[in-house]
């Protein structure tokens, strides 16, 4: 890993930290379809962080999430569920960005925090 690769890394972990605490607070005020919003790119961030050690990256999401799937989860250097987390996450994102008629919970809210705050344990852990 380059000296910018790892710089690049550390910025993109405090962005999804960032995006963790707005996930937090937005939770706070009701806010859960901002919420999960920012709890998905908590995650995508935190995979993006992962595509910095090696200068890759992606202009579409799906990108990220699948160069991410085959490399790190398929390779076994994240477990498996962690797919479930990316997918979960970005799925109700969708809901709660797009959809007119159906609305995030409390609840989905609050799980995809705690999702969103495993899925940083596990890159922090890589990297310690």
């Amino acid at each position: 890993m380059t000296v910018q690769h790892n710089e690049l890394s550390k910025l993109r972990l405090e962005r999804a930290k960032q995006c963790l605490e707005s996930a937090e607070l937005l939770l706070n005020v009701n806010d859960h379809g901002g919420s999960v919003n920012r709890s998905y790119y908590a995650i995508f961030h935190g995979m993006r962080t992962m595509l910095a050690i090696e200068g890759k990256d992606f202009a579409k999401h799906s990108g990220v999430i699948s160069y991410f799937r085959k490399n790190y989860i398929k390779q076994g250097i994240f477990p498996v569920e962690v797919s479930d987390i990316i997918g979960e996450a970005f799925d109700i994102r969708n809901v709660g960005d797009y959809s007119d008629l159906v609305f995030v919970s409390k609840e989905e809210a609050k799980e995809q925090i705690e999702n969103a705050r495993a899925f940083l344990k596990y890159v922090d852990a890589y990297f310690e």
